[in-house]
């Protein structure tokens, strides 16, 4: 008799269900999706890496044609922010947190920082009313090296902070490995650079927010790498709501890879306008918008070095 070969595992077959609608051109990205009524939003970004602002001819650009809404940091004083990530750091302890405004207020911290959101009929009206807005910078130096982040006098990416050094994190046992070097035959170093990188998937972020006035409740129908958690951070964090009056939707996603596992500006922002509007509101990001505004991965500098005993064995691994 046979074996039979095993449901998962290596060489065996993946069954996958969803092919033939997706080559079909049948899928449900969320730029697929068109709820009745809905209305298309536009960010404006700082197009400086570091710089303060002040924005002007807010009026003539709410009375742009199709134009339904216009937010500015001052508009959503009530919105908390977003906060930077934690590690964690042994018992009771995580690195500290930034806050990350929904929109900015006076202060772009990186090229493509959110300072106004508009929305409109159709998203080249909401594009054309961002040309009306009188936007005026100052532009402060601006550091993109992580190294030279950490020199002195160089440019805070937070204004308010004292250093840009975020925080120090520890893994193994000093002690054992200073000894091993001690000892060592040999020490072998390398310094090398792991680039910074953004993921590039097919399918930019996209996000649709709706507000159920008969359910009390937002809806997000979004591309993510998981719901709940992004759905826990805008309902806690940044709306003070419980977690019920938030319904988080993904359906299909044309890749991850990393970044879509994080809670965007963006969301909060479809969100807040669907309630005050009464009507789905849509953003898709561009790609370029996907290259300044979703997080990115690696940017490392690696100094490492290892030890050996007379034979070439390993003793020891030391990387900063």
């Amino acid at each position: 008799m046979a074996q039979a070969r095993p449901k998962y595992g290596i060489g065996a077959s993946a069954l996958r269900l969803e092919d033939a609608r997706l080559i079909r051109g049948q899928g449900a990205f969320t730029d697929d999706l068109k709820p009745e009524s809905c209305l298309h939003a536009h960010v404006v970004r700082s197009p400086y890496a570091n710089a303060t602002f002040s924005i002007k001819a807010i009026d003539k650009a709410k009375s742009a044609p199709g134009v339904v809404l216009v937010l500015t940091a001052a508009d959503i004083e009530h919105l908390n922010p977003l906060k930077t990530s934690q590690l964690p750091q042994g018992p009771g302890r995580n690195t500290p947190t930034r806050d990350i405004p929904i929109l900015c207020e006076r202060h772009a911290a990186y090229s493509g920082d959110a300072v106004a959101f508009i929305v409109a009929d159709t998203l080249i009206h909401a594009e054309d009313a961002a040309e009306l807005l009188d936007i005026r910078y100052e532009d402060a130096p601006a550091i993109v090296d992580a190294r030279e982040a950490l020199a002195d006098g160089a440019a805070r990416v937070a204004p308010h902070s004292t250093s840009n050094l975020i925080d120090t994190h520890h893994l193994g046992d000093k002690h054992a490995t200073d000894a091993a070097f001690a000892r060592a035959a040999h020490v072998t170093k390398i310094t090398f650079w792991n680039n910074r990188l953004i993921s590039n998937y097919m399918e930019a972020r996209a996000a649709i927010g709706e507000w159920k006035a008969d359910e009390n409740r937002f809806v997000l129908t979004f591309g993510s790498q998981g719901v709940h958690s992004i759905r826990d951070k805008l309902a806690k964090t940044v709306f003070s709501i419980s977690q019920d009056q938030l319904r988080a939707v993904t359906k299909d996603v044309g890749g991850g890879f990393g970044p879509k596992a994080w809670a965007y500006r963006e969301y909060a922002l479809v969100l807040e306008a669907a309630k005050r509007l009464g009507q789905p509101v849509k953003w898709a990001a561009t790609r370029t918008e996907h290259f300044v505004t979703d997080a990115h991965g690696r940017d490392n500098h690696v100094d490492a070095e290892m030890a050996l005993d007379e034979q070439g064995k390993f003793l020891a691994l030391r990387v900063n």
